[in-house]
C-alpha cells in the first residue's frame, strides 16, 4: 500500500482543488491510503492574492521568524473533508516544533487532533452545527 500525506490542510486553502488531486491519486493507484493532516489555527489571509490566500501564515514569516508570531492566529476550523480521506492532526499552529519544548510539542499535537476530531463531528452533524462552522469562517 502506498500512502499520500497532504500536510497543512486548513480553512484558507482551496479544499476542492486538494480533494480533486486526492481523487485523481485514488483513481490511478489501486492500493492507496490518503491522509489529510489538518492545521486548525491559521492567520486570516483573505486580503492576500493568488496562492497567498491559501497560506496558513503570512509569506513574510519563515522558519527563522520569531516563533511567537506564529501564535497570533485569527481563525479556527477545518474544511469539509470527504469520509474516504483519513484525517490527522498536524499541530495546533504552524510553527517549527523543534523550537518548542517537548511538553509544548505534545500539547500542540494532541490539541490539534482533538480540535480536528471536534470540527469533523460538527461539520458532519446537524444543519445547525454546519451553520455554526460556516459562521466561524
Amino acid at each position: 500500500m502506498k500512502t499520500f500525506r497532504f500536510d497543512d490542510i486548513n480553512i484558507n486553502e482551496d479544499i476542492e482543488k486538494t480533494i480533486r488531486i486526492a481523487k485523481l491519486i485514488k483513481e490511478k493507484i489501486k492500493d492507496v491510503r490518503i491522509i489529510f493532516c489538518i492545521s486548525p489555527l491559521v492567520h486570516d489571509m483573505s486580503k492576500q492574492y493568488g496562492k497567498n490566500k491559501e497560506r496558513i501564515f503570512p509569506k513574510i514569516m519563515n522558519a527563522y521568524s520569531d516563533h511567537r508570531n506564529f501564535y497570533k492566529v485569527d481563525k479556527c476550523g477545518i474544511p469539509h473533508i470527504p469520509a474516504w480521506v483519513e484525517k490527522a492532526g498536524h499541530g495546533l499552529i504552524h510553527v517549527d516544533h523543534r523550537l518548542l519544548s517537548k511538553e509544548a510539542q505534545e500539547m500542540s499535537i494532541i490539541t490539534s487532533c482533538s480540535l480536528s476530531k471536534l470540527f469533523h463531528h460538527l461539520i458532519n452533524g446537524t444543519k445547525i452545527a454546519k451553520q455554526y462552522v460556516k459562521n466561524l469562517e
